[in-house]
């Protein structure tokens, strides 16, 4: 089992605690604040290498390879860019078949932060009850 489905194992548990109001607020909360799909994707077909989906996407190295890319372009006027631009485009291609992981953790983490709120609000309503007396 992957992290992934590890940490949607502990959200099912989480969730499951909530009451079925609390649980369409995570629901609206995660699908209001998630990545768009079809954002992600054009940007990775129209600046996928200058890192643009990565940025959309909060993942790193998302600096490293638009630096990199300029870096390859502009050597490349000496032709010594030509395979930094070549391991570019093959990152670009390795970078489509993980979109969609990055998509659903996107999603995962949206639904946790949701549920983490909740639960932070009802831990502190509860602390200031039993803290005035």
């Amino acid at each position: 089992m992957d992290n992934l489905d590890q940490l949607e194992a502990e959200i099912l548990k989480k969730e499951q605690r909530l009451s079925p109001e609390q649980q369409n607020i995570v629901e609206n909360s995660a699908n209001t604040n998630k990545a768009n799909p079809i954002i992600a994707w054009l940007l990775w077909w129209f600046l996928g290498e200058l890192g643009g989906h990565r940025f959309y996407l909060h993942r790193n190295n998302a600096l490293a390879m638009l630096i990199i890319d300029v870096t390859g372009w502009i050597l490349s006027i000496i032709l010594i860019g030509l395979p930094i631009i070549l391991f570019i485009r093959i990152w670009w291609i390795i970078d489509a078949f993980s979109i969609q992981t990055w998509l659903r953790e996107d999603y995962l983490l949206k639904k946790k932060q949701a549920i983490d709120i909740i639960n932070s609000n009802d831990n502190s309503t509860f602390d200031g009850q039993f803290t005035a007396k």
